[in-house]
């Protein structure tokens, strides 16, 4: 499916951005805010619309039907886009917003993925639908990479990004 490959590939760019914002953080902060201050916000908002437009492909034209804890995780990342948006306009009122819905949907991402990694053990913990259990991994790339694993790696990209962000600018 080249869709899916597309996906995987962005979801590794934002993987290595990820982990490029946090290298350059531990190391030397002041040059990371000063290199990166242009394209932060703009980043977020292509990552987030990007995990958007994903969630919407495997729903939609995959087929794929989502559970419980993929609804979840969409009702966190649907907004974020255009709150990050928005965000110049009232920084103050919309980051802790934004930061909470990436916060909370990185943590049922993560919590979805582990479910995919054991099913048996945490599968029993959720109750999702037969017709769409979460423990169904619709794709597996690469040995690891499931649709929880590429929407945890948009919500820390756009956590990192909103943490340099914020950061710079008080």
């Amino acid at each position: 499916m080249p869709a899916t490959d597309l996906f995987v590939t962005l979801t590794a760019a934002a993987a290595l951005l990820t982990c490029c914002l946090a290298a350059g953080w531990l190391t030397d902060r002041d040059r990371l805010l000063s290199a990166t201050r242009r394209w932060r916000l703009p980043a977020a908002v292509a990552i987030t619309a990007t995990a958007t437009g994903g969630s919407l492909y495997y729903s939609e034209i995959a087929g794929y039907l989502p559970c419980l804890l993929c609804w979840l995780q969409r009702a966190a990342m649907y907004p974020l886009p255009f709150l990050l948006l928005a965000m110049p306009r009232r920084p103050q009122l919309l980051r802790p917003a934004a930061i909470s819905l990436a916060g909370g949907g990185l943590a049922l991402a993560v919590v979805h993925y582990a479910i995919q990694w054991f099913p048996t053990s945490l599968g029993a913990a959720i109750s999702c639908s037969s017709s769409a259990p979460c423990t169904a991994a619709y794709l597996w790339q690469h040995g690891f990479i499931s649709i929880p694993f590429m929407a945890a790696i948009a919500f820390a990209a756009t956590l990192a990004l909103l943490a340099a962000d914020h950061k710079d600018r008080t």
